[in-house]
């Protein structure tokens, strides 16, 4: 099923706007196997929300990678539409998972 963009920010933003502060800092995957990253209010445990790399950006990330070294600066934070009512939030690189020319050819 073809998701539909709601919304598109930079992790920043999205941390910004969500009112979180930190993130787990490292790379965690769940027991399928699935990146993802925390993010979360300081002192609010129960404000942590993962957020999941898209299956693109996924490819590139492993379990422990730290956050710090992942240059989240070229990520998204998208929130999808599935078109069943059901919305989710995807952590993406900026490009959908193509490279431009300078990544090509340096």
């Amino acid at each position: 099923m073809e998701a539909k963009i709601i919304k598109e920010s930079s992790v920043r933003e999205w941390m910004i706007a969500n009112d979180k502060d930190l993130a787990k800092s490292a790379v965690q995957v769940n027991t399928n196997g699935y990146p993802f990253i925390t993010f979360f209010k300081g002192g609010q445990d129960d404000s942590a929300e993962n957020i999941y790399f898209s299956k693109a950006a996924a490819e590139a990330v492993r379990a422990g990678d730290s956050i710090k070294d992942l240059g989240l600066g070229d990520y998204r934070i998208m929130e999808l539409d599935y078109g069943n009512g059901e919305t989710r939030l995807k952590l993406t690189n900026k490009s959908g998972g193509a490279l431009d020319l300078d990544a090509i050819f340096g």
